[in-house]
């Protein structure tokens, strides 16, 4: 792979995270489904349990949040290109969680890292790992 071709995979992972944040907080939930591979692995510690597949990741999203509110950020992508159809990237993140009040789920903000990996399917990136490190986990009271 040469400059450009890393340059342009570079642009397209970040438009791909942009997207993961947009389509979250606007609840666009097939188009989020379809921003992570099928054999998506999942490590988020706040949310333990038995390995989650892509669609039981997307649909407790959507059951968390399809009544409530989210505000995501991401910034300061470090991304590195491993080969044609692999890479990795770092993500500085903050968000606004303010889940629908029938769930009992508390609101919060936060702050931390995801630690992603990417495979090109079908000639697009995909996200195929993520994994969210909080530094801080703040909740909201009324």
């Amino acid at each position: 792979m040469d400059d450009l071709e890393r340059l342009l995979a570079i642009e397209e992972i970040k438009k791909l995270k942009a997207r993961y944040f947009r389509y979250l907080d606007q609840h666009r939930w097939e188009e989020y489904r379809a921003l992570f591979t099928e054999d998506l692995v999942l490590d988020i510690p706040e949310t333990p349990g038995p390995r989650r597949t892509r669609d039981q990741f997307v649909d407790g999203a959507r059951a968390h949040l399809d009544a409530g509110l989210s505000i995501h950020h991401g910034h300061t992508p470090e991304i590195e290109i491993l080969d044609d159809e692999t890479a990795e990237g770092i993500w500085a993140m903050e968000d606004l969680v303010v889940p629908d009040p029938a769930t009992g789920r508390a609101a919060f903000t936060g702050a931390g890292y995801y630690l992603e990996k990417y495979r090109k399917v079908d000639g697009s990136w995909r996200i195929c790992h993520l994994s969210l490190q909080r530094l801080r986990k703040d909740e909201i009271t009324a």
